[in-house]
């Protein structure tokens, strides 16, 4: 019963610990993924928007070689518009693009990427070189408000990044509180576990201990009342029966010696008394002689003695033998006669 009791405990204080450690990887493990997804996400943006500054510098570059009249050939061009349709789309895949701010820089750069299409497509058509050249310079004026949209987007990127690191960073503080304060209460409740743990063990064992020394002291009737329903209250019931045995066996001798003495003072009674008469009758014999009446007022005195000696043996209620000479025990009437057995005080129930 204490075996379980106790390895229900301590397994309890284990699967606490065990849950609380499981608890904090976790959520640990979640912040910290949370941070590299907006890490990585972050970077993806940046590392796009310069891809799409790249394009638009090539575009550029095209865009004011056709206006130096330098090449007339827009299929390069073209396939760079393309290109930079494509990056765009990639771009809004990313999650971070979700927020309000990221879609309006996104719908923004798609209509400022129209109509620089439709300029592209114009100055493809034109005829004339004058209306070429506006067409071009429509076109540079449209990649650039598109470079402000990237530089725009590029950021917002970094702002959303940095307000998600904020929010992860007041997680991970309020996780680490919480953990802090869980580990606290486990610790307490694993301190409150041991003191009752303690309690359950020390309390009955000291209990044992103090009537262990109460039957050293021949103090049979002391009894131990243990109700923890264990192994302790086992032992104390054992204890009990032990010492009631032994109170009992106790019990017979005194009342074997009781009888013995009732025997022994009948016939020592008679006997005193014969004598005494004896003496009563020496002594009128004898008369006035000082010697033979010392003596016979001693022989009286003697008498006596033993009479009371017989006599208090019938108060004895524990034996207590002492050793008068090496090896040998005799009777200590004295101290028996002290000792006699008070009715000793039962322990409260643990």
């Amino acid at each position: 019963m204490l075996r379980r009791k106790l390895l229900f405990m301590f397994g309890s204080v284990v699967a606490m610990l065990v849950a609380l450690a499981v608890l904090a990887v976790l959520l640990l493990q979640r912040v910290m993924g949370g941070m590299d997804h907006v890490n990585r996400d972050a970077m993806g943006i940046i590392a796009q928007s310069s891809h799409l500054n790249t394009t638009l510098s090539q575009i550029e570059i095209e865009l004011y070689g056709l206006q130096l009249g330098r090449q007339r050939h827009l299929d390069e061009l073209i396939q760079k518009v393309d290109s930079l349709d494509e990056q765009i789309q990639r771009v809004r895949s990313h999650y971070v693009m979700r927020s309000q701010t990221m879609r309006q820089v996104t719908d923004l750069l798609d209509i400022h990427l129209k109509q620089f299409r439709h300029s592209v497509a114009s100055l493809a058509t034109a005829q004339d070189a004058d209306l070429a050249r506006q067409y071009s310079i429509d076109a540079l004026g449209k990649a650039m408000e598109m470079r402000r949209d990237v530089h725009q987007l590029d950021r917002a990127a970094h702002e959303h990044a940095d307000e998600e690191q904020l929010h992860l960073a007041a997680d991970f503080r309020w996780l680490v509180l919480g953990l802090t304060l869980g580990g606290m209460i486990v610790v307490n409740i694993v301190i409150l576990a041991l003191l009752h743990i303690s309690g359950v063990i020390l309390r009955p064992v000291e209990r044992l201990v103090h009537a262990t020394r109460e039957l050293a002291h021949e103090r049979f009737s002391h009894r131990v009342r243990i109700s923890q329903h264990d192994e302790f209250q086992e032992l104390a019931e054992s204890f009990n029966n032990l010492a009631e045995r032994l109170e009992t066996n106790e019990q017979r001798k005194m009342e074997v010696l009781h009888q013995a003495t009732r025997a022994l003072n009948h016939e020592i009674n008679n006997v005193i008394a014969t004598v005494d008469l004896q003496l009563r009758v020496l002594a009128r014999q004898t008369g006035d002689n000082q010697h033979v009446s010392q003596s016979l007022r001693q022989i009286q005195d003697n008498l006596r003695r033993i009479a009371q000696t017989v006599q208090s043996l019938k108060d004895i209620r524990r034996i207590v033998l002492t050793e008068y000479v090496s090896g040998v025990q005799m009777l200590d009437l004295q101290q028996s006669l002290r000792e006699a057995d008070a009715p000793a005080a039962e322990d409260q129930p643990v």
